[in-house]
């Protein structure tokens, strides 16, 4: 995959305590608050930002430009997965956080970043995700659908559970494995990723402290397609890679996902005092995108991808 690779300046960090891979692709209007909030909290150059640009046009390298230390990788016409991926492999540092152009850290988010990763035994921690924007319904649902579970408060410490994936750091050797092939089929595909971390006995936490505002607004239509894409190529990446008796229970289990993640999201928001604020006028949004993935993932498990897994954003 070609890559367009620039720096900000002549010479990059020797020593960063963490690089922070910022994907962007079609929602270049954030990236400028994005780097500005990591360049506010790293005035000791501890933090090695590298800007994975999936678009065709290659816009966010005129926002990078603007930014001391940044290095600009522009990836054209590349996925999400695709271009994170690539950007994970350019990292130098140890810590790796996977962040998007459509979020800002808050002042505290390095240090407690590198709080959490003192303990070595895990291999990832993620964050709180807070929604910048209440203004539409359709931005409340997909963030309740994407990220409800990290509104705070969260229960610090290792969890069974999802990281978002706006707002994570992991162990570089959990993510570049020897002999592992992950990165190169399916890019960094976060559910698989985690999948693989657990299946190998590695740790995945939350850190409450450790916070991103989530700026992105999204109209209804472009949220039910991005999660239908979304879901049709998880369901069919799962069903290739499961053993044949999984991929029977998913075929046949495929129809009643639409129902579950009914059940599952609104039972969430429900229960979480600051989320059932958020699903007031709603529903009808939430219900739709929980519909939209659902169809996705039927389809994915019964006919393939389709085109979808070229359409992560």
């Amino acid at each position: 995959m070609p890559v367009d690779s620039h720096e900000s300046v002549a010479t990059r960090l020797s020593e960063p305590r963490l690089s922070a891979i910022v994907f962007v692709r079609d929602r270049i209007a954030y990236l400028d608050r994005t780097l500005q909030a990591l360049s506010n909290l790293d005035s000791t150059g501890q933090i090695e930002v590298i800007v994975a640009d999936g678009s065709s046009s290659g816009d966010g390298r005129q926002v990078a430009e603007q930014f001391p230390h940044v290095r600009y990788l522009g990836i054209q016409e590349a996925t999400m997965p695709a271009a994170k991926a690539v950007g994970i492999r350019e990292a130098s540092s140890d810590l790796i956080a996977v962040l998007d152009g459509g979020v800002e850290v808050e002042g505290s988010w390095l240090g407690e970043a590198l709080a959490a990763m003192e303990d070595g035994s895990l291999a990832a921690v993620g964050g709180a995700v807070v929604l910048d924007s209440i203004e539409s319904a359709a931005n409340r649902a997909l963030y309740l659908f994407e990220y409800g579970m990290f509104n705070p408060p969260l229960q610090d410490g290792p969890t069974e559970g999802d990281l978002p994936g706006n707002n994570v750091v992991y162990r570089r050797s959990w993510l570049l494995r020897d002999g592992d092939t992950l990165l190169d089929e399916l890019g960094f595909n976060k559910p698989f990723i985690h999948e693989r971390i657990r299946r190998s006995r590695g740790i995945l936490a939350l850190r409450q402290s450790m916070r991103v505002n989530h700026l992105v607004r999204y109209q209804f239509m472009e949220a039910a397609t991005s999660r239908y894409h979304y879901g049709r190529c998880f369901g069919a990446l799962r069903r290739q890679r499961s053993p044949w008796p999984r991929k029977l229970l998913l075929l046949l289990g495929s129809p009643l996902v639409p129902l579950l993640l009914l059940v599952r999201h609104y039972r969430r928001a429900l229960n979480h005092p600051g989320n059932r604020r958020l699903l007031a006028g709603a529903r009808g949004a939430l219900a739709g995108i929980c519909l939209a993935w659902g169809l996705g993932e039927c389809l994915g498990a019964w006919f393939g991808p389709g085109g979808s897994c070229e359409n992560l954003y």
